[in-house]
């Protein structure tokens, strides 16, 4: 565009460039937010337990979220790892002590119960059957009597 203005001795010329309005947040600060829209980059792993859910779930709609992964030589992928790194973790812990909180049964263990209750019967079971201390500590906390009689309540 240019002014027609004959009272300046020059012109002036302004280009326009389309541009969509973005704002771009962490995914700790994400927490807690409903979002129509959710575009996430991932060009490494993320770095803690539970981060990836985190970032995933803050949209609204599948339609809404769009995800892309660089694997470690900088290609578009559709994989990355969320649980290594805390699998390592649980299974060290573990070695440890009988319980995540220590040798006694405590919220921490029971916290884990509904999603272990899910995932051991998906393609995650294979991740705890290798390892030795987590596969001991699932068995003992699913077996518990209680856990039985709350299983029994939910409706197939």
């Amino acid at each position: 565009m240019t002014p027609s203005d004959k009272r300046i001795p020059f012109k002036f010329q302004r280009r326009q460039f389309p541009l969509v309005v973005s704002f771009a947040m962490t995914i700790n600060k994400s927490q807690g937010q409903s979002l129509n829209h959710v575009g996430v980059y991932l060009s490494q792993p993320v770095f803690s337990h539970g981060q990836l859910y985190v970032a995933l779930s803050r949209v609204t709609s599948k339609k809404g979220l769009k995800v892309l992964i660089h694997d470690d030589e900088g290609n578009d992928t559709n994989v990355t790892s969320n649980v290594k790194k805390s699998e390592m973790m649980y299974e060290k812990r573990l070695s440890e002590s009988k319980y995540l909180g220590g040798d006694s049964f405590t919220l921490v263990d029971l916290h884990h119960l509904p999603s272990l209750h899910y995932l051991m019967k998906s393609q995650s079971k294979k991740v705890f059957e290798s390892r030795p201390y987590v596969i001991a500590w699932v068995a003992d906390i699913t077996g518990r009597p209680a856990w039985s009689k709350v299983l029994a309540m939910i409706p197939n």
